[in-house]
């Protein structure tokens, strides 16, 4: 693995540079990643490093989005054989406030800052929603996340109870 430097110019004189992440992952395949900052090259770099040396790297090109993660999570749910009320419920989460809301996303881009947006956007003053029913589809969305093997991301995001 490797970080590198790579400038250029445009065809309009202009210089351009990037920082590029070159690696190989667990299977083999030759992934090149590109960031503006050094310091995001960095961090992906080493969380591909770890994440290759675990065996469960996937490129950012390979990933399944958040809503296609929560229809694998709903059938596993279905083939579970939860009650019809409870699989009702996980749907209405995943239909009205998931896949809405963060659905495009790819499990590989996702990160803990816009689980955190999806927090505070079920929680927004205008349109949010009561915080028992919060903290219920965030409960969702963690689960459909341990199933997806994307539970470190969600870890550390809860809604507390209010206190008065």
């Amino acid at each position: 693995m490797s970080v590198r430097k790579r400038a250029w110019t445009t065809r309009g004189g202009a210089a351009k540079t990037a920082w590029v992440v070159d690696y190989v992952d667990q299977h083999g395949k030759r992934h090149i990643e590109t960031f503006q900052r050094k310091k995001e090259a960095d961090a992906r770099e080493a969380k591909a490093k770890v994440d290759v040396g675990k065996g469960i790297h996937i490129a950012p090109s390979e990933s399944i989005t958040v809503a296609e993660a929560a229809a694998n999570w709903l059938n596993r749910v279905k083939a579970d054989g939860r009650e019809r009320s409870t699989l009702r419920q996980y749907e209405t989460h995943v239909h009205l406030h998931i896949a809405p809301r963060i659905g495009r996303i790819k499990l590989a881009k996702l990160t803990t800052a816009k689980i955190e947006e999806f927090r505070n956007s079920l929680l927004d003053q205008n349109e949010g929603l009561s915080r028992p029913l919060a903290r219920k589809v965030l409960t969702s969305l963690k689960s459909l996340l341990r199933q997806a093997k994307y539970t470190h991301l969600a870890i550390e995001v809860s809604i507390g109870r209010r206190h008065a």
